[in-house]
């Protein structure tokens, strides 16, 4: 069947889907490196009888989205101490409080500490722990026009369809 229409749809709100979701990423200052942000992509999958939408990235960022939970294993470490190296503006203080040089040393010491208060605490203390709910909020706000505009896309298909059995001679 001939999903022009659909798939012109589907790359428009792939694009404003990963957009919107780098903005809101921006928006909520839960960007360090930039990493998660850049690995968020879009691909449409034909299936059988159907046609996906997918949205990829890092999994950390549903962690991000949903928060992690009081009384969790550890994060791990090793992305802990990368995004404290990441962090322009996360100091480093030595014993006597004076700032110091950050090395890769004293990030994984930290890491340790920084992944225990998240264990024992839960993550994103001024999401109220919850997470930032940027994949949720983004979508939730497109998601009804999105489906409007895919449901009239799929028509248009379905109508040059219909044509050119009817019309065929």
């Amino acid at each position: 069947m001939n999903q022009d229409a659909l798939d012109r749809e589907l790359k428009l709100y792939g694009d404003l889907l990963i957009r919107e979701y780098r903005r809101k990423l921006k928006e909520d200052k839960t960007i360090a490196s930039g990493d998660l942000s850049n690995s968020l992509v879009f691909d449409i999958e034909q299936l059988n009888n159907s046609i996906a939408l997918v949205i990829s990235g890092y999994s950390y960022g549903r962690i991000i989205d949903e928060g992690r939970g009081v009384g969790k294993k550890l994060p791990p470490l090793s992305a802990i101490a990368r995004w404290i190296m990441s962090k322009d503006n996360f100091r480093i203080r030595d014993s006597k409080g004076r700032f110091k040089p950050k090395t890769l040393k004293d990030a994984n010491r930290i890491a340790y500490k920084v992944a225990d208060g998240i264990s024992k605490n839960g993550s994103l203390k001024r999401f109220n722990k919850t997470g930032t709910k940027f994949l949720t909020l983004v979508f939730d706000r497109i998601s009804a026009q999105m489906g409007q505009d895919l449901a009239l896309a799929f028509g248009a298909d379905l109508q040059i369809e219909l044509e050119k059995i009817i019309y065929k001679k």
